[in-house]
C-alpha cells in the first residue's frame, strides 16, 4: 500500500501527516493524537484500516 509523508505549510511552521491509501476512493479517515506532546504512537494500529478507506495521520 502507497505511504505518503510529509509537511504541511500551516501559520506558525509545519504540521507533519502521513497518508495510507490503498486506492478504494472512499472518504478517509483522519486521525489525530490526545494533545500537545503526546505521541500518535499507540494509533498506528489503525493504518490497517487502509484497507478499506484512506487513512490520515496528522499531527
Amino acid at each position: 500500500m502507497p505511504v505518503q509523508e510529509g509537511y504541511i505549510d500551516v501559520t506558525g511552521g509545519k504540521a507533519w501527516y502521513q497518508f495510507h491509501d490503498s486506492g478504494t476512493g472512499k472518504t478517509p479517515l483522519i486521525i489525530l493524537h490526545g494533545g500537545p506532546g503526546s505521541s500518535h504512537y499507540s494509533m498506528q494500529g489503525l493504518k490497517t484500516m487502509a484497507d478499506t478507506r484512506p487513512v490520515i495521520f496528522y499531527d
